[in-house]
């Protein structure tokens, strides 16, 4: 019994100083652990406070931009265009012109660049609001009417007054906004017009132009924004710069939306998005 007895003895304290072995193993790697994430911590906070920074010049960036840049342009633009209307001059007259429209297209050009940025580096779209879409489109047909310059174009708002639908309104005026200035680009002479269509479960905005359209590959490669057929070979001044487009496409998939484009070379282009209700 005496043996027996200190056989288990020996057992329990050999089970008790494995315990205490593998306790110590585990205490030491845990403190190891402890001291890896402590610097893995340190490191992230300190990459955390460098974005930060980073994101905050970025958006001081943004602002002035926004500011310095674009009220010097809108206001060279309306001191051409007032210029040019009481100068006899011809060709200072159209040098003058010539500045009015470079100016506005510049400011066109640099609007679209932040908001390529702004929507470029957003993941989701905060929740959607009533907006009443025939008020933003009666405000933007103003606010683009400059665009038209000298083209031969009217611009109806076929929306009907008080119309109220789900959406988001800043994303929403950027993405009219471009299709609207490509419809412009494409127009020499004709109408514009912006209408809502209600269905079932969806409704769609759609733009109709009576410009010079395009070939189906065309509408390929602006839904999609790749290349393909005969639109590699395009000069790029038919391509355009492709940042208006680009926008559109990105603000589309933001608001889980669809983009639609129907069109035949010289007979004009249509232009819907669809919104699931």
């Amino acid at each position: 019994p005496l043996m027996i007895l200190l056989y288990v003895i020996i057992i329990i304290f050999l089970i008790y100083l494995y315990i205490r072995i593998k306790t110590s193993i585990f205490q030491k790697r845990q403190k190891e652990l402890e001291a890896e994430v402590n610097l893995k911590t340190k490191s992230l906070l300190s990459l955390n406070k460098y974005l930060t920074e980073r994101n905050q010049a970025k958006e001081q960036v943004l602002a002035i931009m926004n500011h310095d840049v674009l009220t010097p342009l809108k206001y060279l633009h309306m001191t051409a265009n007032s210029m040019s209307e009481k100068i006899v001059d011809t060709d200072l007259k159209k040098s003058i012109q010539q500045i009015a429209s470079t100016s506005k297209e510049l400011e066109y050009l640099t609007r679209n660049m932040l908001n390529w940025v702004k929507f470029d580096n957003t993941n989701k779209l905060l929740n959607s609001q009533e907006v009443d879409i025939h008020k933003l489109i009666y405000d933007l047909i103003d606010f683009i009417t400059p665009f038209v310059g000298s083209k031969d174009i009217t611009l109806e708002n076929k929306i009907p007054i008080n119309t109220i639908i789900k959406n988001w309104p800043e994303a929403l005026r950027v993405l009219m906004y471009n299709i609207l200035m490509n419809a412009i680009k494409s127009t020499e002479k004709g109408t514009i017009t912006i209408s809502i269509e209600y269905k079932e479960s969806f409704y769609l905005i759609i733009v109709n132009d009576t410009g010079v359209g395009m070939s189906a590959s065309m509408a390929k490669y602006l839904i999609t924004g790749k290349s393909k057929d005969e639109v590699e070979n395009l000069p790029k001044y038919k391509k355009g710069n492709g940042v208006g487009y680009q926008i559109i496409r990105n603000i589309v998939k933001l608001m889980k939306a669809k983009l639609m484009i129907e069109s035949q070379e010289n007979k004009g282009t249509t232009v819907s998005v669809n919104f699931v209700i």
